[in-house]
């Protein structure tokens, strides 16, 4: 079934929208006019992902960097480790990093589910959720 989600105006192209259709969490993804939808939520950790970065069909989850195919949902690379830069870090700090990368690289990254989207005549951004 069909819902109007949003209006075109509404997501400027290579920008991101969160739009809910009852219990699907939906992020709108504007790639050069058109536009996808996937499901909101990071297939690693759940990070919402109308926060991360969008360029061009890749969209890049805002809390370990994995990336998504906006067009297939497919998951295209595994989370990234962060650079905290050449200062060191304290001994807990260091404990912690230790292991969060040995929990980050055991949990698997689930591909977005898709779904499919039309934009009407008049501007108006509709997806088809079941």
């Amino acid at each position: 079934m069909w819902h109007e989600v949003a209006q075109l105006d509404d997501i400027v192209p290579g920008g991101t929208k969160y739009v809910r259709v009852g219990e699907e969490e939906i992020c709108l993804c504007n790639d050069q006019g058109t536009v996808y939808a996937v499901s909101r939520r990071c297939g690693h950790q759940n990070a919402p992902l109308e926060q991360g970065a969008l360029e061009g069909w890749i969209l890049t989850c805002p809390l370990h960097d994995a990336q998504f195919d906006i067009r297939t949902g497919k998951n295209l690379s595994w989370p990234i480790d962060h650079y905290f830069g050449e200062e060191p870090l304290s001994e807990p700090r260091k404990r912690f990093e230790r292991l969060e990368k040995r929990l980050q690289w055991k949990t698997r990254v689930h591909d977005l589910k898709t779904f499919p989207v039309r934009v009407t005549g008049a501007g108006a951004v509709e997806v088809d959720v079941a």
